[in-house]
């Protein structure tokens, strides 16, 4: 069987797996509320969350859309900062609740253009009114970890809109940060099955949904504050993957959140260094920082690279949109183990001597 190096879903321990096989609980009984409670509670110290976590049945994206549904009206000015895919799919989204949304686009793999920005706001003589900006933490598309820091430096006063599905296993927290919303994710760093979504609103961004109308039904912040209240969710939970993410957030929890990242980044700098020995060329440019999470690479044959890993038996992700065929992706995330990233770097070592390195 091929090993699975893509950034997310990634590969299940045979313990995670087996809270994932865990017979069914009744979804409104003592039990089942205490593996939801212990969940959130290990999930607000992974994340940095000083408020509720919010646990939604759904991918990442349903948690970023949970995010716009009850933080952006249709008056709100919005930018929406993006240096690849899925910083223009937040801007798509918002799109939807406002008609006020600007999207400033960086080049794919660049730093995220935020001067732009903040420069468009003051000739508009909006910079006290730019109501909301949304953010990707960590741009798995292109493998660059964004400065949400200074997105919030730049623009003080908006509510702060963060895309952390895959920030997990980069430094990260939502109090330092003082986000207003984040949204993340159980199948990547954290290493569980995909199905879940964690959200949390700072005070700002409560008061934003409690006043918020015309929300859709099932993203509704009113209704899973509620239920959140009573120890529930609002609708029939994924109760395995509940299992498996409390499992692997408790694990994370003992491991110390602070060796989980430094973790993280010692695999993503061995990465980096055999790539470099290897002759490959990494694909962030211009000064952008790398994740820790996944390493993209550029390469002339990328698709071939990804065929011949596939055949050698390690699957890899290509790039994607305008990058397909320019480049190609190694994650590092979850519970990747240093031994294993020695086997995928030989076997694409392998592959590329044959095919070229560059």
């Amino acid at each position: 069987m091929s090993r699975m190096f893509i950034p997310g879903p990634v590969e299940l321990s045979d313990a995670t797996r087996e809270q994932a096989g865990r017979q069914m609980l009744s979804h409104r009984g003592d039990w089942f509320k205490q593996s939801l409670a212990s969940l959130r509670e290990s999930m607000a110290i992974v994340i940095g969350a000083d408020v509720p976590v919010q646990v939604i049945t759904g991918s990442g994206t349903a948690g970023v859309e949970f995010l716009a549904a009850n933080c952006i009206s249709p008056g709100d000015r919005v930018a929406c900062l993006s240096n690849g895919k899925f910083g223009r799919r937040f801007a798509e989204i918002a799109g939807i609740y406002s008609q006020g949304v600007k999207l400033f686009d960086a080049e794919a793999g660049n730093v995220l253009p935020l001067n732009v920005a903040v420069e468009a706001a003051v000739e508009a003589s909006e910079s006290a009114g730019v109501d909301v900006v949304t953010v990707v933490a960590n741009e798995t598309s292109t493998g660059v970890l964004n400065d949400v820091a200074a997105v919030r430096k730049a623009f003080p006063e908006a509510l702060l809109l963060v895309d952390a599905v895959s920030a997990l296993g980069n430094s990260f927290s939502m109090r330092e940060l003082e986000a207003d919303g984040v949204a993340t994710a159980s199948h990547k760093a954290l290493a569980a099955p995909p199905g879940l979504a964690f959200a949390c609103l700072s005070p700002r961004g409560v008061e934003k949904a409690l006043a918020k109308t015309g929300v859709p039904f099932y993203f509704d912040f009113k209704k899973y504050r509620a239920a959140a209240l009573k120890g529930e969710t609002p609708f029939t939970p994924a109760e395995s993957i509940v299992f498996a993410a409390e499992f692997r957030a408790k694990q994370i929890v003992a491991e110390g959140v602070d060796a989980f990242v430094a973790r993280h980044a010692s695999n993503a700098e061995f990465v980096r260094a055999r790539v470099a020995e290897l002759g490959l060329t990494l694909f962030p440019r211009g000064g952008a920082v790398p994740s820790n999470v996944v390493t993209a690479i550029e390469h002339t044959r990328a698709s071939e690279v990804v065929a011949g890993m596939r055949e050698a038996g390690f699957i890899i992700a290509g790039g994607q949109d305008g990058l397909k065929g320019r480049i190609f992706r190694l994650a590092h995330m979850g519970e990747t183990t240093r031994a294993e990233l020695v086997e995928l770097l030989d076997a694409l070592d392998g592959v590329v001597s044959r095919l070229g390195r560059a």
